[in-house]
């Protein structure tokens, strides 16, 4: 395909044939601008299909955060890779993922959870099923894995006791062998003194362009072979510093140096710039969402919460992921109103607006969205 000047910058500093993949991925998003909203009927790719998978044992405590089954977890995302159809079993498709010159058994593997500060992290269950897939069936070594998020809190590692929900503080919850921490720098040092830069140019349509610069963590360059987002689902309270729900692409705000410095009125704008570095787009393999519970009002932490829904979208396209996420965080909240309408109560919430993140980020070729969130779903039901 032809790329227009104005799509040649903005590339995140990263080669021609890298960006003209994106490009290709990202051709048939829709965004409010109309200059992209004719290529939305293209149909969707196969990369961007969201594997909604339904066990309804994975959580079976359905009124409450309760711990969900590893096992059960580690059969959904196995069914849905399978599915994917990049390998005939998970050993094929972990071997695909390697980057040259390296095995499953020499592979380094990242996987980014979200934690949170709060309440409601994603269940150790659903972070411990993904990695017996990958030590069980991929062939990865326990020892290569490093599970992490931003915040020294969420494992305990600071003189403050760890907040509430935090799953692994004090050791508990961990597979024997992988290491469960803040992120390090490889020869141990703290991440504002060893970094990665990363420099955005991002396409805001309309001729509009805005240059942003993102510190990671060095460890995520020098030291990781294939990163894996394992996410929640999850509302967030009308404020134009927060974006509307945290989905895939905000969880690598815990990738990065200072996060917290980074919300304000530009968030959309930002989440979608940090999610174009070329360590996020060339090593992210593959994208889990815990939507065993959401919570569908008023996060990220005091919303309403919908227990029960055993479910989990596996993914590989972060603008699909989010975007899939978004249609499912409102149509559980149309439900919740319908059901308290017949129980004779009033639920008076309001749907959220998309996420700015996802039509911007598809603009720039981090992944595609279609006209509608339900056409890149793909249902799969293990256990009725």
């Amino acid at each position: 395909m032809e790329l227009s000047p104005a799509e040649i910058e903005a590339c995140d500093k990263v080669s021609r044939r890298e960006f003209v993949w994106g490009a290709t991925v990202g051709a048939a998003a829709l965004a409010t601008s109309p200059a992209i909203s004719l290529s939305a009927q293209a149909p969707v790719p196969d990369s961007a299909k969201v594997f909604v998978v339904h066990h309804k044992d994975a959580c079976p405590i359905v009124d409450s955060y309760s711990p969900a089954d590893p096992k059960i977890v580690k059969l959904m995302v196995q069914e849905a890779m399978l599915r994917m159809g990049i390998g005939k079993d998970v050993g094929e498709i972990v071997r695909g993922w390697c980057p040259a010159g390296k095995t499953p058994a020499t592979a380094r593997v990242k996987i980014k959870f979200n934690g949170t500060r709060g309440r409601f992290p994603v269940h150790p269950g659903v972070v411990n099923g993904v990695v017996r897939l990958l030590i069980d069936e991929g062939g990865i070594k326990p020892e290569n894995i490093h599970v992490y998020e931003n915040c020294p809190k969420n494992f305990g590692e600071e003189d403050r006791p760890p907040s509430f929900g935090t799953p692994f503080a004090g050791g508990k919850n961990r597979e024997p062998g992988v290491m469960y921490s803040h992120l390090k720098a490889p020869d141990g040092v703290d991440m504002p003194n060893s970094n990665y830069r990363s420099d955005v140019r991002l396409d805001l349509g309309d001729g509009k362009f805005k240059e942003y610069t993102f510190w990671y963590w060095e460890a995520l360059d020098k030291d990781t072979d294939i990163l894996i987002n394992i996410c929640v689902l999850r509302r967030h309270i009308s404020s134009p510093k927060f974006t509307t729900c945290t989905v895939s692409m905000k969880n690598h705000y815990g990738s990065i140096r200072d996060p917290y410095r980074h919300h304000g009125s530009d968030i959309g704008e930002k989440i979608a710039a940090v999610n174009m570095a070329k360590l996020i787009r060339e090593k992210q393999r593959l994208i889990v969402v815990d939507a065993l519970y959401a919570m569908y009002t008023r996060g990220p932490e005091r919303g309403r919460m919908k227990y029960g829904m055993n479910k989990l979208l596996v993914a590989r396209d972060p603008v699909a992921t989010d975007y899939v996420g978004w249609g499912m965080l409102n149509a559980t909240l149309r439900e919740e109103i319908e059901k308290a309408g017949k129980e004779g109560e009033k639920l008076e919430e309001k749907e959220c607006d998309e996420p700015r993140e996802i039509a911007i980020a598809a603009r720039n070729g981090v992944g595609f969205r279609s006209s509608k969130w339900d056409d890149h779903v793909v249902e799969i039901d293990l256990a009725s």
